[in-house]
């Protein structure tokens, strides 16, 4: 799952400096070269579209490969609105999933590792809670929780388990509000 979101958002990210140059090489058809790059182009998104299943980008894509192919300016300049149009909105749609997919993974993750590092405090495994809240601090967080994060940490480290027991309790009742807010 985690491979294919970041394929996904590695494509996602493609797709703006994709457009500015389709944009640039469309203005510059009558030259051949721009003609053949235009061709290209269009061709690796037709591709990489098919493979993420943005399947009505990629048949975009395939008319304006065969339209350059073809050296049908025209055509190429009438399908380029709609093509870029295309790029737009998968771009949007990609973006409401990517981050909607991050959310989810975040919460799960966090909370099962607050659980294990709120259990190895209460044991006195200090070995394992340092493990754990390694992994906790990998992740990025909106800025309070990321505070209450970093204070966790320092709370760990200085063997505070009272007091860093209370801060995963207080990240849970973050999560819990935040999953009941729907934010």
């Amino acid at each position: 799952e985690e491979v294919l979101l970041k394929f996904l958002n590695d494509f996602r990210k493609t797709l703006g400096p994709l457009q500015e140059r389709l944009n640039v090489l469309v203005e510059e058809l009558e030259k051949t070269e721009a003609l053949s790059e235009y061709r290209t182009t269009v061709h690796s998104l037709k591709s990489s579209a098919a493979t993420v299943g943005a399947l009505l980008l990629s048949k975009t894509a395939r008319l304006s490969e065969m339209a350059a192919a073809e050296g049908d300016i025209s055509r190429i300049k009438v399908l380029h609105p709609i093509l870029t149009e295309e790029i737009c909105k998968h771009k949007e749609r990609m973006e409401a999933v990517l981050v909607l997919q991050e959310a989810e993974k975040v919460e799960q993750v966090e909370n099962a590792f607050l659980d294990m590092l709120k259990m190895s405090l209460e044991k006195d495994d200090y070995t394992t809670a340092d493990m754990v809240c390694s992994e906790i601090q990998k992740k990025k967080y909106p800025e309070e929780i990321q505070d209450l994060v970093e204070k966790l940490a320092q709370q760990v480290f200085h063997l505070e388990a009272e007091d860093a027991i209370l801060t995963i309790c207080r990240l849970k009742e973050l999560n819990q509000k935040k999953r009941i807010s729907g934010n």
